[in-house]
């Protein structure tokens, strides 16, 4: 059966596993309409300031020994906060969307039983996955440092330059790239191993991605370039509607809507997908084959 299909049937028997993602997407959308980040991206155009320049002075401050660590066990304590707070969402959402999954009957308080079983986990998945993330984003800025010297004296006018600039931006890019889709294609089966495993399940997801890290990879890989091509999109059409004041009553609004409605479907999909890669590729005796 097709994740598409697998999904749609998750929907069909449970629709609290559609209206969650729903509202906690609308709610950040609209927060979103009143992002800072955006004004401070239009600012860096409108004043001409070198990110080459910015993300330098940024590196010295951030890797002051003081700043460094004081700020590394500052962020790390509000990860492993949120993650608490999440890990009370993502158990229970979880074990309603796997009971859906399984073609199981629903039943009245499913979600709180799903916290009350798998909080603990979730937390340890969830603070985990939080934590290296940001290890991870501090790593590939550091190993970003070398492409963003070399690239910012080729544009300060050092021609001469210009194969290092090639050599090193590529390099840089395929060993990065690498270890991205290593580490997401070993944390993609964390979740549903939690669901799907009795016994340790940080082993039962690495011996999963063991017997098929390729179709793992490429299935993340399908399904990143998928989001990206519409992120671009909406980026694309939004960019449009700007330009047509008169319409903007009617397609700003459409526009969000049909947003709102592409996200929430990816997640689910998404959450489909990991959960029959794992079945498929689990020792496990699988209940359904899925297939993309």
């Amino acid at each position: 059966m097709s994740v598409f299909r697998k999904s749609i049937g998750v929907m069909a028997r449970r629709p609290f596993v559609l209206i969650l993602p729903a509202v906690l997407i609308l709610i950040y959308d609209l927060i979103n309409l009143y992002n800072p980040l955006t004004a401070l991206v239009n600012l860096f155009t409108i004043t001409n300031t070198d990110f080459f320049e910015v993300a330098v002075s940024l590196l010295k401050y951030v890797f002051e020994p003081q700043i460094f660590f004081l700020g590394m066990a500052l962020i790390i304590g509000i990860l492993l906060g949120i993650s608490l707070l999440l890990s009370l969402i993502i158990s229970g959402y979880l074990y309603v969307f796997h009971n859906s999954y399984l073609g199981k009957q629903g039943f009245r308080g499913e979600f709180w039983n799903g916290v009350s079983k798998y909080y603990y986990q979730v937390v340890v998945v969830t603070s985990t996955l939080l934590v290296s993330i940001f290890l991870l984003i501090i790593f590939v800025f550091v190993a970003s440092v070398p492409s963003i010297v070399i690239t910012r004296s080729w544009l300060s006018g050092e021609e001469q330059l210009l194969p290092a600039v090639i050599f090193v931006n590529i390099l840089s890019m395929l060993v990065l790239t690498f270890i991205v889709v290593l580490y997401r294609s070993y944390t993609a089966l964390w979740y549903p191993s939690v669901y799907c495993t009795a016994a340790n399940w940080f082993k039962t997801a690495l011996s999963a991605v063991n017997s098929g890290l390729y179709k793992v990879s490429w299935r993340l890989a399908l399904f990143d370039v998928v989001s990206l091509i519409l992120i671009y999109l909406n980026s694309y059409f939004k960019n449009i509607t700007q330009n047509f004041s008169n319409a903007n009553i009617f397609m700003i609004p459409s526009l969000f809507l049909i947003n709102w409605i592409v996200k929430t479907y990816m997640v689910i999909f998404f959450i489909s997908m990991v959960f029959c890669i794992f079945y498929n590729l689990s020792a496990k005796k699988k209940p359904t084959a899925c297939g993309i």
